[in-house]
């Protein structure tokens, strides 16, 4: 056996096998046309070589003619499984400079099929033998070379220019495995191009006196090929393995953090949870669970309002971020979860599949509801403390319209024995006394809004005016007795806000009293000017602003950075609990708000800042869906 039909034996040899080898692997993922495409290479290869090897065997010019035709289709089929091998196996091709590759190549083999002889030769006259690794073979003597050779010679330079520029965009992207598969897999495919080019160019033109070698540069891009998706194995064997401890990891996690991950199939609507997922979930393990079947397990107070985040999730945000009740097992209740996931589209931008995790946050929730109880008690004995510091005021002020009832009450029994009685005056007389009810009746339904205990937070479209003017007339009578101005001027043009009018009207009395116990507080004398507390409103770009002034003593720089610590107070022992402020600051902040303490402008006095953010577009939509008038002042 000759050397020739040795190597080429062997070569052939190992193209067949990697072939077959990697068509198996495709076979078991079809999903992978670039794995398919490796195979066609590799026997379109195996065919060429056999080609070849009977061109060199072969003394007949006629029978080299017809086996120069087969191999250029052979050729033409091998050329197009690398063109798209690299298009599919880089993903940085350009579309159309593959289709040109491609219609180039397809026009080249029409040609080498319909005109005389192949595309490189219209005939050959003789042949010639030469010496070729130690033995006698046939070469092309004398031919007429073909026209159309030009059309095989473009499409070969069409050929490398795509095949270098997907190379160089998988270059550009960065990283060591592009890189190396642009070097390798881009840098042999191009090199075999051009060898193909020069040589068969070279002999067509009577240029070269050589055999007609193309397979033997392609079998060097084959093994480039083979070793490079050889590497890819073993990297997939190893990542494997490393997939299946992060599986036991996160199976472990979920286990001890009660965390099920999932996947919603949208296209066939099939929900996949993680092993200890179902039991999050608290659905019984089930071959297929859709959407409809998933949504029975949530609570019912939630369902829409998830159904509608999920879709607004799938249909424009692309991001899902809930939390939700599940239905309450027997004997149980329900269970809180918090669910976060993102939603993946394919190339036509079509949302197709939607993975996250969720978690039990029952414990969460449960602790949420302890610290919103122990708010609720701190809430409830600051206004107690304030009830107390205001329970003469306060009865001054209920005595006031009492005494007025009783007064009127005792004119109109002695109006009646006149005779005739005044019916005209009786009838002004029961006006009064229905007004001064209405009145005292007004002042004991605020006094127990306030100061009741667990009162619902009741959240409406609130006017800032009519806060400040209710809690200005509640502390009436504790403004008379200390002989304090106030100076308050509406804004008719302040936009309401979202929030509860209870808590708010406490933020402002806390203030109040501050400043009437800060001026009253101070040594006679010190001040100049008469007791004064200022409210200023406005409404800027920013948002709403309340400014509560008074022109006492200020407060000392040492304590400013405690004023809304909980406890402390620079009132009087017994005066104070210490919990006005730190309260105040909670609710403004409850409502998007700041509240601080700012040095005033002229140096006396002390000043605290009320700052809400601008009321939102919807903001009577949303105290509307509160079952409240949003138009309605308070």
């Amino acid at each position: 056996m000759s050397w020739v039909t040795v190597i080429w034996s062997a070569g052939m040899g190992v193209c067949l096998i990697l072939a077959l080898m990697h068509f198996l692997i495709w076979f078991r993922d079809r999903k992978s046309w670039s794995s398919f495409c490796f195979p066609v290479i590799a026997l379109g290869i195996v065919c060429m070589g056999f080609c070849e090897l009977s061109l060199m065997l072969t003394d007949s010019p006629d029978e080299f003619l017809r086996l120069v035709r087969i191999g250029h289709v052979l050729f033409g089929v091998t050329v197009a499984a690398s063109l798209l091998f690299v298009h599919l196996d880089f993903g940085t091709g350009r579309s159309w400079l593959l289709l040109l590759a491609l219609g180039l190549r397809t026009a080249a083999v029409t040609a080498n099929l319909v005109t005389d002889g192949s595309l490189h030769f219209i005939s050959i006259q003789s042949l010639e033998k030469i010496r070729f690794l130690g033995e006698s073979i046939s070469i092309v003597n004398e031919a007429t070379e073909n026209p159309w050779v030009r059309l095989g010679q473009l499409a070969a330079l069409v050929q490398i220019a795509y095949v270098i520029d997907a190379s160089t965009r998988l270059w550009r992207r960065g990283g060591g495995l592009n890189r190396h598969r642009a070097l390798s897999i881009g840098g042999s495919t191009v090199l075999l191009f051009l060898v193909g080019f020069v040589l068969v160019g070279s002999i067509s033109a009577g240029a070269l006196r050589a055999p007609i070698l193309v397979s033997f540069p392609f079998f060097g891009m084959v093994l480039a090929i083979g070793y490079d998706m050889s590497s890819n194995l073993i990297r997939t064997a190893q990542l494997a393995k490393e997939l299946e401890a992060n599986e036991r990891r996160l199976a472990l996690a979920g286990a001890a953090g009660r965390i099920a991950f999932w996947e919603w199939d949208l296209k066939n609507d099939r929900i996949w949870f993680s092993k200890d997922g179902w039991a999050v979930f608290g659905i019984e393990p089930a071959s297929e669970v859709n959407f409809e079947r998933f949504m029975v397990h949530v609570h019912e107070d939630d369902r829409s309002r998830l159904e509608e985040t999920v879709r607004e999730s799938v249909e424009k945000t692309g991001a899902y971020s809930a939390e939700f009740r599940l239905v309450a097992t027997e004997g149980g209740r329900p269970r809180w979860l918090s669910a976060t996931g993102k939603v993946e589209k394919n190339n036509r931008g079509e949302p197709v599949l939607f993975r996250g995790f969720s978690i039990d946050v029952s414990r969460r929730k449960d602790a949420e509801s302890q610290a919103a109880q122990q708010r609720r008690e701190l809430t409830h004995l600051s206004r107690v403390g304030t009830l107390g510091a205001l329970s003469g005021a306060l009865a001054h002020e209920l005595n006031q319209p009492l005494a007025a009832i009783l007064s009127n009450a005792q004119v109109g029994r002695r109006r009646l024995g006149a005779e005739p009685p005044d019916l005209a005056e009786m009838d002004e007389i029961l006006h009064d006394i229905v007004d001064d009810t209405k009145r005292a009746g007004n002042i004991v339904h605020g006094m127990r809004a306030m100061f009741a205990k667990d009162a619902p937070v009741d959240l409406q479209a609130v006017d800032l005016n009519g806060v400040v003017a209710d809690s200005l007339k509640l502390l009436h009578s504790e403004i008379i007795a200390r002989k304090t101005r106030i100076e308050f001027t509406p804004l008719p043009t302040l936009p309401p806000i979202t929030a509860s009018f209870i808590e708010l009207q406490q933020v402002f009395i806390n203030l109040i009293v501050n400043s009437l116990d800060a001026i009253s507080g101070q040594s006679a004398g010190v001040s100049a000017l008469p007791p004064c507390i200022r409210i200023i409103v406005s409404d800027t770009p920013d948002g709403i602003m309340f400014e509560v002034a008074d022109n006492g003593p200020g407060i000392p720089l040492e304590n400013l950075e405690h004023l809304f610590e909980p406890f402390f107070s620079t009132k009087s022992p017994g005066k104070g609990l210490g919990l006005g402020l730190s309260i105040s600051r909670g609710i403004v902040e409850r409502y998007g708000g700041k509240l601080i303490a700012v040095p005033p402008e002229d140096g006396c006095g002390a000043v605290f800042r009320i700052a809400f953010p601008p009321p939102s577009a919807d903001a009577k939509v949303a105290a509307c869906d509160h079952g409240v008038d949003a138009d309605t002042p308070h």
